[in-house]
């Protein structure tokens, strides 16, 4: 409340009065009450529900009001700046799935060439025996 005072100088002024109003009215004399206008009073239906239901003080609704403004306002703010964060974050997410395809393409690499190697290596050798066995098979005859 006294946050809300310091922030409107009509709320600050209007606090002030009703502070001031509450003191005089203290400060007034007490004339006694008959206890036939007690029992009177009493027997005037209040519109309350029965029991200890209380009935909620004239600003309640206002204050509840303008909660719900600044919750909704707070909301409103945090989805309205999430765009501005959005690009940086697929951004920073396209470059690690970028990294890690890199991985994989490094990987793959390695591993064709290794594959490439060795079958031509194997290639190589079994031409060179295979020529070798018709060289020496020719030689002998």
């Amino acid at each position: 409340m006294r946050a809300a005072m310091a922030l409107d100088p009509q709320l600050r002024d209007a606090v002030q009065q009703a502070e001031r109003l509450r003191h005089e009215l203290r400060g007034l004399a007490t004339a006694p009450v008959p206890g036939s206008l007690h029992r009177r009073l009493r027997a005037i239906p209040d519109g309350r529900r029965p029991g200890n239901a209380r009935r909620l003080p004239s600003w309640a609704p206002a204050f509840a009001a303008g909660t719900a403004v600044a919750v909704v306002a707070a909301l409103a703010a945090l989805l309205l700046r999430q765009p501005d964060r959005l690009p940086q974050d697929e951004q920073v997410a396209a470059l690690r799935e970028f990294e890690t395809s890199m991985v994989y393409l490094q990987r793959s690499a390695t591993i064709a060439r290794d594959e490439v190697t060795t079958a031509v290596g194997e290639g190589l050798r079994e031409a060179l025996r295979t020529s070798r066995e018709a060289i020496g098979n020719g030689d002998s005859e």
